[in-house]
């Protein structure tokens, strides 16, 4: 199961895949980048949906990996570990 993550999980994902607001809220189809502010921001919590997509597309999810040769954004260091922390 995935947690939902704290505005700073969320913001250390993002920056650690290189990504923008802009391109973090493209991703995963999100018509407007404020909503994607909220988010980062604790105004709104993120949809656990969503953010399971985001999660598996920069390729950082637990429970999928991008197959072999697939692209990902970013270098997946810091917030990497970060993250799996929070999912233990």
């Amino acid at each position: 199961m995935i947690l939902a993550p704290t505005p700073d999980n969320l913001r250390a994902v993002r920056i650690d895949a290189e990504l923008t607001q802009a391109q973090a809220a493209a991703l995963v189809y999100l018509g407007d980048v404020a909503r994607w502010s909220e988010y980062e921001r604790g105004k709104r919590p993120i949809d656990p949906a969503r953010w399971e997509l985001f999660l598996i597309k920069v390729g950082m999810s637990s429970a999928y990996r991008p197959a072999q040769g697939v692209p990902v954004p970013g270098g997946r260091s810091k917030a990497a570990a970060k993250l799996k922390a929070l999912q233990s």
